[in-house]
C-alpha cells in the first residue's frame, strides 16, 4: 500500500513523495496511519512536438486549444495520458482509422537542479515488418455505405453470405433485404448520420450506433469496415440491423 501511495502521489507530480507508516495497537485491534510527505511539485517548462507527420501536424495545430497540457502546470501523469485519448479522438473523427493511443508517446528531460520539465510529445511511424519501411498514416474516405436489414447474427459471418434477395435505394443509401422491408427506408436514412464520400469519423458513427439502439423495431445493430482492394485510403460501411419480433 505505501509503494501504491507513493506512485499514486508521484503521478500527481510529487516526484519526491515519501510515504511512511506508524501504527498503534490495543488488545486485537490495530490502528494503520499513512503519511504523505508530498514536496514541491514538478513543472512543466515547455512542450515539444515530434510529428513528421503534416496532416496529423496540422490538425493538432488547429485544435490546439483544446489541449490538457499547457506551460507551467504541474507534471500530471493522469493529464498527461487524458491528452493521448484527446489526440487520438480527434484523429479518429477525421479520417484515420484504427489509430490508437499507442502511436502517441512522450519524453520528458528534467532541468538541472531544478523542477522544471521539458515535455516532448513524438508520433511514433506505424508498425510494419522489418524488411520494409513504415507505411505513412492515411486518412480513409468511405466509398460506399450499405444498409442490410433481417441480418441474422448467428448465421452470418461475412458479408459475402449475407441473407438478402432484394434491395432498394433510398436518399443515396442502398438499402438490401430479404423478401420485405418491415421499416420505411426513412427511418432508416434519418437515423445514419454519415455518408460515401464522407471522411471516416468515430464520432458519428457512435451517433449512429446510440441512434438505432433507441429504436425498438431493432434488436442489435453492427457497423463493419472493410478496406478496398484497389484504393488504400477508401473504405467500405456496411451497416448491419436485427429486426425484433413484430408487434401490434
Amino acid at each position: 500500500s505505501p509503494q501504491e501511495l507513493v506512485k499514486a502521489v508521484r503521478n500527481l507530480g510529487y516526484m519526491g513523495a515519501v510515504v511512511t507508516t506508524t501504527t498503534n495497537t490495543k488488545r486485537k485491534k490495530l490502528k494503520l496511519t499513512y503519511h504523505i510527505i508530498s514536496g514541491e511539485p514538478y513543472r512543466l517548462n515547455h512542450l515539444t512536438y515530434d510529428v513528421p507527420d503534416t496532416a496529423i501536424y496540422r490538425l493538432m495545430m488547429k485544435d490546439s486549444t483544446a489541449s490538457l497540457i499547457h506551460d507551467n502546470m504541474i507534471f500530471n501523469i493522469n493529464t498527461i495520458d487524458a491528452e493521448r485519448d484527446r489526440i487520438t479522438t480527434l484523429l479518429n473523427n477525421n479520417g484515420f482509422y484504427r489509430f490508437t493511443k499507442d502511436y502517441i508517446s512522450f519524453t520528458a528531460d528534467t532541468l538541472l537542479e531544478s523542477k522544471d520539465i521539458d515535455l516532448t510529445l513524438h508520433l511514433l511511424p506505424l508498425r510494419r515488418s522489418d524488411k520494409y519501411p513504415a507505411p505513412p498514416y492515411r486518412q480513409y474516405r468511405l466509398d460506399n455505405v450499405s444498409i442490410i436489414s433481417n441480418f441474422d447474427m448467428m448465421q452470418a459471418t461475412t458479408s459475402s453470405n449475407i441473407d438478402i434477395n432484394d434491395s432498394i435505394r433510398y436518399n443515396g443509401y442502398p438499402i438490401y433485404f430479404k423478401n420485405k422491408l418491415s421499416v420505411r427506408p426513412k427511418v432508416l436514412t434519418d437515423n445514419i448520420f454519415f455518408a460515401a464520400g464522407d471522411l471516416y469519423n468515430n464520432q458519428q458513427i457512435q451517433r449512429t450506433y446510440r441512434n438505432f439502439g433507441r429504436l425498438q423495431a431493432f434488436t442489435y445493430s453492427n457497423i463493419r469496415f472493410t478496406e478496398s482492394t484497389t484504393d488504400s485510403t477508401r473504405l467500405s460501411s456496411y451497416i448491419l440491423l436485427t429486426e425484433g419480433r413484430s408487434k401490434s
